[in-house]
């Protein structure tokens, strides 16, 4: 295990993740600041509900990759949803 140090909309947080997938931990949070940043010029929203549209279009995004290729990204997200929540106190 290796901990690493992400900035999802300038919080910053420490994740415990397998060393092995360090640089999936961080381009899925340069993707995720990259879309939060996409909503925020577009629409005049409160930061919580821009979290849930973005979490919508990746969640979209990963259905539609377990249906084209019959793999199981979705349980992956799921799992990582679940640690940034942990790390960021959302349940």
């Amino acid at each position: 295990m290796r901990v690493i140090t992400i900035r999802i909309n300038g919080f910053t947080t420490k994740l415990s993740i397998p060393a092995e997938r360090e640089e999936i931990y961080r381009k899925a949070a340069k993707v995720l600041n990259e879309r939060i940043a996409v909503y925020n010029q577009e629409f005049s929203l409160p930061y919580q509900d821009i979290l849930s549209m973005v979490a919508y279009e990746m969640a979209v995004e990963a259905m539609s990759l377990e249906n084209q290729y019959h793999s199981t990204p979705l349980s992956e997200m799921s799992k990582l949803s679940e640690m940034l929540g942990q790390e960021l106190g959302v349940e």
